[in-house]
């Protein structure tokens, strides 16, 4: 019963102790999934550029989880590194040359498609309750808008991507609670902005 009683609590104390810090993360490139290798003949001729107005390539969310669980701590994240990181790592498969990046949009001239993506929501969590107490699972959510435009202005492609809240791996206890978020988060953003890749490549080339 005793050992029951310190796994039930062993979650609650280690987020009571860190109850009132701000965790500031980064972008890593190891927690990002391994990419599919795309073939030459299914990539695009010439290459691509991805567009990011500079508010939205500077934008860092701050904020605390949706869940009572650690709702005494505060995140911070660089979305606008992230993005940028992933999507530049994602969109760069669709194109035989390649991607360059920018933040200024007269910089379109020589490439054949211009990708501007953007995170429009982000939010996290860490869920105690599905686990009835005894560990955390750390759960994101994102919207993402991409949209492409030929270098003369033109859109060819406009979506928002709102996927399923996403369950990172459940713990039992951890000193880093801002880690399993930071990398739930890169594998959703990956997951996202891949499930956007095979979509434009599907109405750009039908």
């Amino acid at each position: 019963m005793n050992q029951q009683v310190s796994k039930f609590f062993l979650p609650i104390l280690l987020l009571f102790f860190i109850s009132g810090c701000t965790y500031n993360v980064a972008f890593n490139p190891s927690y990002l999934p391994t990419s599919e290798v795309i073939p030459a003949s299914k990539k695009l001729d010439g290459k691509g550029l991805i567009y990011m107005s500079p508010s939205d390539a500077s934008y860092v969310f701050s904020d605390n989880p949706t869940t009572f669980t650690g709702g005494g701590t505060k995140l911070t994240l660089n979305l606008g590194d992230y993005t940028r990181e992933i999507a530049t790592k994602v969109y760069s498969n669709l194109f035989i040359d390649g991607v360059d990046f920018s933040t200024n949009e007269s910089d379109g001239e020589g490439y054949i498609l211009i990708i501007s993506p953007k995170v429009t929501r982000f939010s996290f969590g860490y869920n105690q309750a599905q686990n009835l107490g005894f560990a955390i699972t750390p759960e994101v959510t994102i919207s993402i808008q991409v949209i492409v435009m030929s270098p003369d202005g033109e859109q060819l492609f406009e979506r928002t991507y709102s996927p399923p809240l996403y369950q990172g791996q459940t713990y039992m206890a951890s000193f880093s609670p801002d880690e399993k978020i930071n990398q739930a988060a890169h594998i959703l953003l990956h997951d996202t902005f891949y499930g956007s890749f095979v979509d434009i490549r599907q109405a750009l080339t039908e």
